[in-house]
């Protein structure tokens, strides 16, 4: 059973939305953009860029993993170098078979994760709930770094953190020896929300986003995202974005680029425009 529910998961991400335009391109940096419907509202902002023909001619996953997200974040959008706005339908498929078998890996440790679950619930110490907890936790943080469809295993991971805890403290209710070792396993969760969703793709070996690239991903999400992904960086790297960010916002005034939707972006990395 829960390998076809896996199946059916993996699969509902394999959908793709195509939409044709005949519309000239035009220099416009889209503030809030309309995104497809059926992506995440946290990323929605991830996906601003130039809306032209070339651009919507592509066959984009609803759902789609970090990699493809970088693709799509990079695709006729003018904060990106232009070699790195070009993104062909051979780079698309490469993208999707790379985060596919990502995905299918982080699917093929929650099924085992999930097929022990019962086990965990009997559990005879606090240590050894802690490491089990330990175990989700690792594998949340992995799938968060994955993206797309294994965002539901994120979510799934999260509900059966917070059972597993809840449970053991009720059993171990009235024995202060036995709960002693989850003290403060609550603060210790990892974060889930849109910026860690974002951390976690800089967290990675040859991960979808380069550090030259990080401040134009950064400007394609929300502002509250990027104020709180700010804060997680030490002051001197805080710097050095910031100062890229004046020089991109430069660099589009004088191309004569317009950049609706984007000052309050600056202004939330704090940068200078």
């Amino acid at each position: 059973m829960l390998l076809l529910w896996g199946v059916a998961w993996l699969c509902g991400g394999a959908g793709t939305a195509v939409a044709q335009s005949d519309a000239a391109r035009s220099p416009r940096i889209r503030g809030a953009g309309q995104p497809p419907a059926a992506v995440d509202p946290d990323r929605a902002g991830a996906l601003d860029r130039v809306a032209t023909p070339e651009a919507l001619s592509l066959e984009w996953s609803p759902e789609p993993g970090v990699y493809e997200l970088a693709l799509l974040r990079r695709d006729n959008n003018p904060l990106y170098l232009p070699d790195r706005r070009l993104i062909t339908p051979h780079k698309l498929e490469d993208a999707k078979v790379r985060d596919a078998a990502r995905a299918w890996q982080v699917l093929d440790a929650f099924i085992d994760l999930a097929s022990r679950r019962s086990r965990m619930a009997r559990l005879d110490s606090g240590e050894r709930i802690a490491v089990a907890v330990a175990e989700i936790d690792a594998l949340t943080e992995e799938a968060l770094g994955v993206g797309g469809t294994a965002y539901g295993i994120v979510d799934a991971l999260v509900s059966m953190r917070a059972a597993l805890v809840s449970e053991w403290r009720k059993s171990a209710s009235g024995n202060p020896a036995r709960v002693a070792p989850l003290e403060g396993i609550d603060e210790e969760k990892p974060p889930t929300g849109s910026a860690a969703r974002f951390l976690a793709q800089l967290d990675q070996e040859q991960g979808p986003i380069p550090e030259h690239e990080v401040v134009p991903a950064l400007l394609g999400e929300e502002p509250g995202t990027i104020r709180a992904v700010m804060k997680q960086f030490p002051a001197d790297r805080q710097r050095a974005l910031r100062r890229h960010a004046s020089l991109v916002f430069d660099d589009l005034k004088r191309e004569g680029v317009e950049t609706e939707g984007l000052e309050p972006k600056l202004g939330a990395l704090g940068a200078a425009f």
